[in-house]
């Protein structure tokens, strides 16, 4: 039962949150502006992290209040309980012609590190622990691939770090073992590295598990990302970025059909993204990923889902001569973003010609299209909130099905589009279908879905029109079946 000062306290907050929401009240914000569609309960949740330093009379009157009302959040989420003891899916057909097989640690990093005599290493099963600050792996066009349940425990803040073309990982579970969240990435690729491929591994317990960017005046273009799952199993506690997949500078990167979850942030500003590309690049593809913020709704500090320019790049990281722009000429397509309860599921930030088809954000306040440089044309996508435009942001949006939080509860009616997200079946619902009145685009036809077929018959609305690979989240996630999660 809240006491009365709180409970005044409490009206005098809904009051000034209320009209701060129809534009009244303003502030600055790093990531969300204050909007109809977004619950009072985040609202209040935001202005308390504005409010840290503050020590005016008025806002600290309103502190508890603004605290109560937080506290008191109803979004419906979908409570996932992650499998953390996942391992990659071995390959039934592994070339072994000409390989190199390593069965221990010490062999392991002698063969990174040394410019090998063969181009085929594979590891063979069991777990290596390999300590050394920064591992750089020696050579090009090389494969290197796990024989079977292969486990890579890093000591090491730099991690594998990749600076020649041609480099193929792939079947691993890397695990970050470092005191203090001092393993900051599990792979690190630069300068020449271009055409890395970094495919169906499992990394777990990095700030930015894999990180990309340029070195001098080289950069790492045209790598892939793919099938790969990236969660920490704590929150981070640190300064610098964390971001599972960390992009600066690089261009024409395939990033498609990644798991990730679980990559909260405690310091520096709080914020977090499961994935972004920035700093000056283009033309990269961001498809089939699934991003859940929170899997177990506990989150803490602020978690974005994807964006495009994240949060800025400092110029000296910025590629050379790109100007005004963070990133253009990208397509996000048949992404599965769930859970960013406390911000928005996709962020552009200074995006250019950034084309978002097909996409299912649910469980946030929606998307912003931020500054005038950025430019996005969102089509047939399902989505939580609103669509904003901040600081002149510009955006072309149709055939999209948007449904607005209930201000007051947080119930996110956008779930009735889906066919049933307490199955993990994210398929369009008959009425998702009904509300979009079949006003689809065209060229979804030549997309591959979030299952990865392609679709060939007709446009559609949200992630398949061929049914749902349930599957694939299963693998990775159990729904919380005590719960009280429910479909309508």
């Amino acid at each position: 039962m809240l006491s009365k000062k709180i409970l005044i306290g409490y009206l005098i907050a809904c009051s000034v949150i209320v009209h701060a929401a129809i534009g009244i009240w303003a502030y600055k914000s790093t990531s969300t502006v204050l909007d109809t569609g977004v619950p009072l309960s985040i609202l209040a949740e935001q202005k308390l992290r504005h409010m840290e330093k503050s020590s005016t009379v008025v806002e600290q009157a309103l502190k508890p209040a603004l605290k109560a009302l937080a506290n008191t959040r109803l979004d419906q989420t979908i409570p996932l309980t992650p499998r953390t003891n996942i391992m990659p899916v071995q390959s039934k057909a592994m070339n072994t012609a000409g390989a190199c097989f390593v069965d221990s640690g010490k062999k392991l990093l002698e063969t990174l590190e040394k410019k090998p005599h063969c181009k085929n290493t594979i590891v063979l099963p069991g777990t290596y622990t390999l300590k050394k600050r920064v591992i750089k792996v020696a050579g090009s066009h090389r494969i290197i691939q796990a024989g079977g349940d292969a486990v890579i425990r890093l000591l090491s803040e730099e991690g594998i770090y990749i600076s020649s073309p041609h480099i193929n990982f792939s079947g691993f579970r890397i695990e970050g073992v470092c005191k203090s969240d001092y393993c900051d990435h599990i792979f690190h690729v630069v300068g020449k590295a271009k055409h890395t491929v970094l495919h169906n591994n499992v990394l777990v317990n990095a700030n930015a598990a894999i990180k990309v960017n340029g070195l001098g005046k080289q950069y790492p273009d045209q790598g892939i990302i793919s099938e790969n799952i990236i969660f920490n199993t704590t929150v981070r506690r640190s300064k610098r970025s964390v971001t599972p997949i960390d992009i600066v500078a690089a261009n024409e990167w395939d990033i498609s059909n990644n798991t990730i979850f679980d990559f909260h942030k405690v310091g520096s500003n709080g914020t977090s993204y499961g994935l972004f590309v920035k700093g000056g690049g283009q033309g990269s593809n961001i498809s089939g990923n699934l991003v859940v913020c929170d899997a177990k709704n506990k989150s803490k500090g602020v978690q974005i889902g994807l964006s495009i320019g994240g949060g800025g790049t400092g110029k000296e990281y910025r590629r050379q001569g790109s100007r005004g722009y963070e990133y253009k000429d990208t397509v996000m397509n048949h992404n599965l973003v769930l859970n960013c309860t406390t911000d928005v599921g996709i962020y552009i930030n200074k995006g250019q010609d950034i084309t978002l088809a097909n996409n299912i954000v649910l469980s946030s306040s929606g998307i912003d299209v931020r500054y005038a440089v950025s430019s996005a044309l969102f089509r047939n996508n399902i989505i939580t909130g609103r669509i904003l435009s901040r600081d002149g942001g510009h955006f072309d949006a149709s055939a999209n099905l948007i449904r607005k939080l209930s201000t007051v509860t947080a119930k996110d009616y956008s779930f009735e589009a889906i066919e049933s997200a307490s199955q993990l079946d994210f398929s369009t619902s008959n009425e998702g279908k009904h509300s979009a009145n079949a006003q689809t685009i065209e060229f979804s036809k030549a997309l591959p879905n979030f299952c990865g077929k392609l679709e060939l018959s007709t446009d559609y609305l949200g992630l398949s029109d061929q049914g749902f690979c349930s599957e694939r989240l299963s693998r990775v996630f159990e729904h919380d079946a005590n719960s009280d999660f429910t479909d309508s």
